[in-house]
């Protein structure tokens, strides 16, 4: 739970800063040599650790971030979901999250809230203030409130991603992309901060995820031109960085964050191709989607990203695994995942989470070896594979600086932005799944 400070020593605003997959190794390196001043100059006395709740995606994580609470309670466990009556998958969006978010919650408080660019947000609700959402967000006109900011963002040429298919075809024509959309965004940060009234921002550079994505092994590689491009666009986002906080008012608390880290993908891995292969999924139909498993043949299938569920009766549409032996069974499938030669360790759900919403998650999660990216695609009819994304998400390694002051020696979990946020603005919030970032002492 986290405590509110005095009234009177309550900040007049809280601006928190994402720099989404950002890891905490590659943000010390840069600012060591000198790449991000502004970063630099925010992260004066350390970048402290973060670590992202299980499974490492943006959906989950900035659920977490901007709740406080744990995917247990807030209900979000990946970007896909099986709807509840089939083996269909849907997107989880902003719907999904079954507990108040920190702009909710300061809207409860008489405080207004600036939002913009937070994975997972799509579409745009009612909020004291503005919300232009993030990733994934179909279209611009329900990714926006209130009505009136649409036409000047529209005037801006603003679009809430870039296309990714494009880094798959043309991986040039990508990198320009990705800097024309940073440009934009930057003007549309710049726009909103001058004009609304705002207690608390939630603002992210959802770019770097991207890079990463397409860019990470060139990088470490040194292989150009794409190396160069890397090192610029960590530039350009310390830019951006530097000019957002030379529009904050004085005194404004900064922090900043990363909702996961990341690292050097060599191999993706089928989830369900390998369940098939042993004999743990059946599909029917052409076998290239899960909607058509055969469920009286299945006792267990994946999703993305790292979940392995027991197709158990009475959670399931039509499980096959008694209810009785569901325990029996996922332990079984915890030693098959364990056998696999790229997986660190199968993690129960049990030890992943907790709240009213855990029944919704997976039976397993893997934490595999650096390097392992495991996907629920059927796309591919083999086991394994690699593709154009050349960098994935780790779960640890993810950053957290409160500027102006020493980070914690341990890893804090994301959950502890939100409840800085709310603790610095004197917002009461009840239930979270961490203590604010520490010390929330003087500036030094």
């Amino acid at each position: 739970m986290a405590a509110s400070p005095e009234p009177s020593a309550a900040a007049r605003r809280v601006c928190v800063i994402g720099l989404d997959g950002t890891p905490a190794s590659l943000l010390r390196r840069l600012i060591a040599a000198g790449e991000l001043p502004a970063l630099a100059s925010l992260a004066a006395e350390g970048v402290g650790e973060a670590v992202a709740p299980l499974p490492p995606v943006s959906s989950v994580s900035w659920a977490s971030a901007t709740t406080g609470r744990s995917p247990g309670a807030h209900g979000v466990f990946g970007f896909v979901e099986r709807q509840r009556d089939s083996y269909d998958l849907t997107f989880t969006n902003s719907t999904s999250i079954r507990v108040p978010t920190a702009w909710e919650l300061a809207g409860r408080a008489g405080l207004r809230s600036l939002v913009v660019n937070i994975p997972g947000t799509y579409p745009a609700r009612q909020i004291d203030g503005v919300i232009v959402t993030g990733f994934v967000s179909p279209t611009l006109e329900r990714a926006v409130h209130p009505p009136r900011v649409l036409p000047e963002l529209q005037a801006l040429d603003y679009a809430v991603d870039v296309d990714l298919g494009l880094g798959h075809r043309d991986l040039g024509a990508f990198v320009d992309e990705l800097f024309r959309a940073h440009a934009v965004r930057r003007r549309a940060f710049r726009l909103l901060l001058e004009q609304e009234e705002w207690q608390l921002a939630y603002l992210a550079f959802t770019g770097t995820d991207r890079l990463h994505h397409f860019l990470w092994a060139q990088m470490e590689d040194g292989e150009e031109p794409w190396a160069s491009h890397f090192s610029r666009y960590y530039r350009e986002v310390d830019a951006g960085v530097a000019e957002m906080v030379e529009l904050l008012p004085p005194e404004t608390e900064i922090v900043l964050l990363s909702d996961h880290g990341f690292c050097r993908l060599d191999q993706e891995i089928y989830l369900n191709r390998l369940l098939e292969r042993d004999g743990w999924l059946t599909l029917g139909g052409a076998g290239d989607r899960l909607a058509e498993l055969d469920a009286a043949r299945t006792r267990a299938f994946a999703l993305d990203p790292s979940r392995l569920y027991v197709n158990v009766a009475g959670r399931e549409p039509q499980g096959s695994v008694p209810a009785d032996d569901l325990d029996r069974v996922t332990e079984e499938l915890r030693r098959w995942a364990e056998e696999q030669p790229w997986v660190e360790r199968a993690v129960s759900r049990e030890e992943a989470f907790s709240g009213p919403e855990s029944g919704h998650g997976p039976d397993l999660v893997l934490i595999t070896k650096r390097g392992f990216d495991p996907k629920g695609s059927l796309r591919s009819t083999g086991t394994e594979g690699k593709g154009a994304l050349t960098g994935m998400h780790t779960y640890d390694d993810a950053f957290v600086v409160h500027a102006g002051r020493r980070p914690s020696a341990e890893a804090v979990p994301v959950e502890a932005v939100a409840a800085t946020a709310l603790s610095l603005l004197g917002v009461p919030a009840e239930q979270l799944d961490a203590a604010p970032l520490s010390p929330l002492s003087p500036r030094i």
